[in-house]
């Protein structure tokens, strides 16, 4: 299986763990069911605790996975096919590196920094996007990224 695959069962499978009310063991079970020129269908199969809360749990889950997509940036590939090189990833929809370089300038901690800086700083961030109850870091976990919240709380 490609690394991408394997990515994308991995992201899928940490959206059913973070679901609430999905059990953990066993395991979830995520399987491609049909290739499609505009998509990869998968069938994911996990065991929750309260069978007359799945309308809620299957949305929840839904919801994670979608932020999972959009945090990781996977798209929808127009026409027949759509080639990503290592190293780089789709511009994000949404901010643009000129909105990220305004919204630094807001903050306290960037003030004292020049115009060029702030440029740089801009330009090699990632947004990333995460639903209501989602893990962003776990206490005690090794992690060289600078948070920055430009919506909502955590």
């Amino acid at each position: 299986m490609n690394p991408i695959m394997n990515f994308i069962l991995l992201a899928t499978e940490r959206a059913s763990f973070a679901t609430q009310r999905v059990i953990s063991n066993p395991l979830p079970d995520i399987e491609v069911q049909n290739y499609k020129n505009t998509a990869i269908e998968y069938e994911v199969q996990f065991y929750i605790q309260d069978y007359f809360a799945i309308e809620d749990i299957q949305a929840e889950f839904m919801a994670r996975v979608y932020y999972a997509a959009k945090r990781y940036k996977f798209t929808l590939p127009y026409g027949d096919k759509v080639e990503y090189k290592m190293g780089e990833f789709p511009q994000e929809l949404g901010m643009t590196t000129e909105e990220i370089t305004a919204s630094l300038k807001t903050l306290p901690y960037f003030t004292f920094l020049d115009e060029k800086t702030i440029k740089q700083l801009a330009f090699t961030a990632i947004v990333e996007h995460f639903g209501i109850g989602e893990r962003i870091i776990q206490a005690g976990e090794f992690d060289r990224k600078m948070y920055i919240i430009l919506e909502g709380s955590v």
